[in-house]
């Protein structure tokens, strides 16, 4: 097992991108965010790119899949953290040889767009909807809609689970479903989801997730971080510098 309290330097990128033969494994440097209350994850990476072959073949809007491994986690076993679509490239070179650096958001990135305004549904449910303004465009890539977290969780930690049924507040009708000029597709989903106490998510693999946080499961990681010369400090595994910080705007 990994020492906790040592940097990690077994964790790589692997991004799979539409259009190339072989996956982009030699990633220099990376960096990927992942934020459950707002679809449209990015990610930024350097690849190595001699004689700008890959600038070349990489086109914008191409689909991909970014990947982490560790050794440590699951094997060694590649764990999916996003699907998505590439939004930028620039070329690049350096003492360390030409390389191109790769942007890119989750599919959850189309639903930012504006919505098309007046449209109604009438006795329409939250699945109705999310038909109508996703799955009716087939171009975003997305696979359909999950009411459940559990497989999206499996599938970023490296283990893979099994298919849920759909939640029953997704298949409750509304008497109306309105759309109002301005608003964004994301912003009509998350309004309608919030009504029937759901969150709205892009799971790695794909699929407009409408769940909530199982609060029963058991914890899948642990932060320790005690003060040094206590006996607890031997179980610390916060790596760097640590500090503590208080807002009276965010109460």
């Amino acid at each position: 097992m990994a020492d906790p309290t040592k940097p990690d330097s077994g964790t790589v990128a692997i991004i799979e991108v539409d259009g190339l033969s072989e996956p982009l494994q030699n990633v220099r440097h990376f960096s990927v965010s992942d934020d459950y209350l707002q679809p449209g994850d990015t990610f930024a990476a350097d690849v190595p790119d001699p004689h700008h072959v890959l600038y070349k073949k990489i086109e914008l809007f191409a689909g991909y899949r970014f990947y982490l491994k560790n050794p440590a986690i699951d094997g060694g076993t590649p764990s999916l953290r996003q699907t998505g679509i590439i939004l930028g490239r620039k070329a690049g070179g350096s003492v360390a040889g030409d390389q191109i650096r790769l942007s890119g958001a989750d599919i959850g990135a189309h639903l930012q767009t504006s919505a098309e305004p007046f449209f109604r549904l009438e006795q329409a449910t939250l699945m109705d909807l999310c038909q109508r303004l996703i799955l009716d465009n087939p171009e975003w890539g997305f696979k359909g809609v999950r009411s459940d977290n559990d497989l999206n969780r499996k599938l970023r930690q490296g283990r893979l689970g099994e298919q849920v049924l759909l939640n029953p507040s997704l298949i409750s009708p509304y008497q109306v479903i309105q759309i109002n000029p301005g608003e964004t597709i994301i912003g009509v989903i998350q309004e309608y989801a919030r009504r029937d106490g759901l969150m709205v998510n892009v799971s790695a693999d794909g699929y407009l997730q409408l769940s909530n946080p199982n609060y029963d499961q058991p914890a899948s990681f642990q932060v320790n971080y005690h003060r040094a010369g206590t006996a607890a400090a031997q179980t610390n595994n916060v790596i760097g510098d640590t500090s503590i910080e208080e807002d009276a705007r965010l109460i």
